[in-house]
């Protein structure tokens, strides 16, 4: 049994019982590929189980749902995805068969990543995993590197970083051209004069053809030195720039150990930083991160970072045990410093009844104060809140308000967002060339929904002139990054 490592990322696989053979083999393969994964065959006997999914979908930094008949059937299976929706967590949606989606359940699952799992023919499965891998968000889920010999050896593709490589120049080999002798007739070679005669022109053609080949080769030889010398000197630099980074963010970490063990409160919550985030040279270490911000939230902590950090750590159970409890009395002592993150996650425990009693005006409240400070995540959950109507009365005015705070610091998902609302009209008249700069705005930010969108409205002509060049240009650079929608589409275009 596949043992998750529940003090790193993990994936939660999300599936149907009906469909164990087809996913167990999926999972070992995500496993084998160095991916952190967690599912139901690793809870504990006696284990209360709606708790311990529950638990595990919120901890989870990765969802995958294996969509079949047996999944839409399942009341759990549909619980575990609606819950991970409401936390917001990243999800993809693996179909292992073409099913008929309930209407309620399609419109939860519209616009999410997807992968038709069951398109791929048995010999072409190897093209499907690397699909799974190059999804977008999975990597914070891989935990270890896989030895490309040993992936080699179990059949399991290896997903290698891109790497920039330099123009290979072949070189022309200039060959010195076949000199085909003439067969002269006999009669002719009576003379040593036209022995002479015909001698010559073949002697001057040989030389000259050898010091073309000399220049040639000399011209070649001397041009792949300078190219080799320019190759070799910036890579030098490169490296040069590289080993002056590593050095800076080594000496800025030993002098944060140094300091914070000598007892400095800032330099405290920094070295906490660097081990929570894994930076500065510092290797991702959950039990330093919470020792060093426990230390830290003794001294005045004056913006909140040390009891917001520690207060991420009991809520994660990053380095400790969860405790929510823990968790809101020090995001609570963050608040009171007006620290902006702390009021979001305190905000969101309220929403969620997360070790308080859950109510949803104070979570309104403490988003509000957050998004105020200029927190991106709070100015959307208080659209979404508005939006979907959550213990509040619905107003589409009032969350394409806060999407468009959102937008502003470019969030992509804010910006998708204020274009679909302009398409639909929702909150404001149908507006289709308002919707179509929203769509461009978050492909230009790299957005594949922001291209996809983009690529629909050139191709129906909505908000623009039809321009079936543009589309297809749109929707191709989605497709190549793994967009189902836009894949989908172009099918049906061609």
């Amino acid at each position: 049994m596949i043992k998750c490592d529940e003090s790193k990322p993990y994936i939660f696989i999300s599936y149907s019982h009906k469909d164990s053979d087809r996913v167990y083999e999926i999972i070992q393969r995500l496993y084998d590929s160095g991916y952190n994964v967690w599912y139901d065959g690793g809870i504990d006997p006696g284990t209360e189980w709606d708790q311990n999914i529950a638990t595990h979908v919120k901890g989870c930094s990765y969802f995958i749902a294996f969509v079949s008949e047996g999944y839409i059937s399942s009341e759990n299976c549909k619980d575990e995805l609606n819950y991970a929706r409401d936390l917001d967590k990243e999800r993809l949606l693996v179909y292992l068969e073409d099913v008929a989606l309930p209407d309620g359940l399609a419109m939860r699952m519209n616009r999410m990543q997807a992968i038709w799992w069951n398109r791929y023919a048995s010999s072409n499965m190897n093209e499907a995993y690397e699909k799974l891998f190059s999804s977008q968000g999975i990597d914070k889920a891989k935990i270890r590197d896989v030895n490309v010999m040993q992936a080699q050896a179990m059949q399991v593709p290896v997903m290698q970083a891109p790497v920039m490589q330099t123009p290979v120049i072949q070189q022309h080999i200039v060959q010195q051209p076949m000199m085909q002798q003439s067969v002269m007739p006999i009669s002719m070679m009576n003379t040593n004069e036209k022995k002479k005669t015909i001698i010559w022109p073949w002697i001057v053609g040989i030389i000259t053809c050898i010091t073309l080949i000399i220049v040639l080769v000399l011209f070649l030889v001397i041009g792949k030195n300078d190219d080799n010398e320019k190759d070799e000197s910036t890579k030098e630099y490169s490296q040069e720039n590289e080993e002056i980074v590593k050095d800076y963010e080594n000496r800025e970490f030993e002098w944060y150990l140094k300091k914070a063990e000598a007892g400095d409160e800032i330099a405290m919550i920094y070295l906490a930083e660097c081990y929570y985030y894994g930076i500065y040279g510092a290797k991702e270490d959950g039990s330093k991160a919470f020792k060093w911000y426990s230390k830290a939230v003794k001294g005045k902590d004056s913006e909140g970072r040390a009891n917001c950090g520690l207060g991420n750590c009991y809520y994660f159970g990053i380095g400790t045990e969860t405790d929510y409890e823990l968790a809101a009395k020090y995001y609570q002592k963050a608040v009171e410093k007006d620290n902006s993150d702390a009021q979001m996650n305190l905000g969101h425990m309220y929403e969620f009844g997360d070790g308080v009693d859950r109510d949803c005006e104070k979570a309104l409240f403490y988003y509000e104060k957050s998004a105020n400070a200029g927190n991106v995540m709070a100015m959307c959950n208080i659209a979404y809140m508005y939006y979907e109507g959550i213990d509040v009365e619905k107003d589409y005015e009032m969350a394409m308000s806060y999407y468009e705070k959102a937008a502003f610091e470019d969030d992509l998902f804010a910006i998708n967002k204020l274009g679909y609302m302009y398409e639909m009209g929702q909150g404001t008249e149908v507006d289709y060339e308002m919707a179509l700069i929203y769509y461009e705005d978050a492909a230009s930010h790299g957005s594949y929904e922001g291209m996809y969108n983009a690529g629909r409205m050139y191709y129906e002509g909505l908000g623009t002139e039809m321009n079936k060049e543009k589309a297809i240009e749109y929707l191709q650079k989605a497709a190549a990054a793994g967009f189902e929608e836009a894949i989908v589409m172009l099918d049906e275009i061609s």
